[in-house]
């Protein structure tokens, strides 16, 4: 968290009205100067970590390490949990003891308190972790709670990886077989607003290339059966994904060099990226239908 005095109150209040006595409340700070830190010392039961950082996911490596308790949760300074979230956090575990992760709807809004929420996750297939969805889809990290033997397992959030760390542990996450518990209700908000991570702020180009630049060195590293395959079919949907970007730019050269490049780091990947375009297809589809 940087410079969030604006909403860095909304959002503890949001857990704080969850009436859970046994939360442990982290918030890492990586350097505020916009007043951040005396709001924050209103919140007297916050723990807070406070000192310059790598970024978001090595702020959020920070806390994790901090952290006593065995479920963790990721709330964003400028987001909330939604009424109820914590018990049908309880609720899950308790009918699912062996989950290693608990995942529910979130919603996204501005903020205009009378605004429509928009449903992001709601259906089985993203919340399950299926590939082409973790691949091709959005992440929605914020809506899942992870069990501590979860995150010794598949290990910590990647800092090389400044936007697409969030996707690299999910898919790390499928291949370690992590046993999902999943809750209907809608229990996290994400905050549209000018400078909101929710919104990214640059292009898709720059978007994808985060992920792009991510899977290529995740291919590069060359690893063996399910994660090996898992990101190769990453790497082939981002470069798919930068391919059509700049043919619909009317970069062709630019489109066939990518094309060209993705063959000489995996030749196999239009193979690859031809049943995730027709996933992420018929998704799109059956999304309109119900809409």
């Amino acid at each position: 968290m940087l410079n969030r005095a604006e909403f860095i109150a909304w959002s503890i209040e949001s857990l704080k009205q969850q009436f859970a006595s046994d939360i442990e409340h982290i918030i890492v700070d990586g350097g505020s100067t916009d007043g951040t830190l005396p709001r924050l010392a209103e919140f007297p039961h916050t723990r807070v970590i406070n000192g310059p950082d790598e970024g978001l996911y090595d702020a959020i490596n920070k806390g994790i390490a901090r952290a006593q308790g065995s479920i963790i949760g990721l709330l964003n300074s400028d987001d909330a949990y939604l009424p109820g979230a914590i018990s049908s956090l309880r609720q899950a575990l308790e009918a699912s003891p062996s989950a290693e992760m608990v995942v529910a709807r979130a919603s996204t809004a501005d903020l205009d308190p009378d605004s429509t929420p928009d449903i992001i996750v709601n259906d089985e297939a993203t919340k399950q972790l299926v590939p082409s969805c973790v691949l091709t889809g959005v992440p929605i990290i914020n809506a899942r709670f992870f069990h501590r033997r979860l995150l010794e397992r598949v290990g910590a959030f990647d800092r090389r990886f400044p936007v697409a760390a969030d996707r690299d542990f999910l898919i790390r996450c499928i291949a370690a077989k992590a046993r999902i518990a999943s809750v209907s209700e809608c229990i996290y908000r994400y905050t549209m607003h000018p400078g909101s991570l929710t919104v990214f702020p640059h292009s898709r180009f720059a978007q994808n290339r985060h992920n792009l630049d991510a899977a290529r060195a995740r291919l590069a590293e060359g690893k063996a059966s399910e994660l090996g395959s898992l990101f190769a079919g990453w790497h082939a949907w981002t470069t798919g994904y930068q391919v059509g970007l700049l043919a619909q730019e009317g970069a062709v050269l630019s489109s066939l060099s990518a094309v060209a490049r993705g063959l000489t780091e995996a030749p196999m990947w239009p193979l690859r990226f031809a049943p995730l375009l027709l996933s992420h297809w018929l998704r799109a589809r059956r999304r309109e239908r119900r809409e």
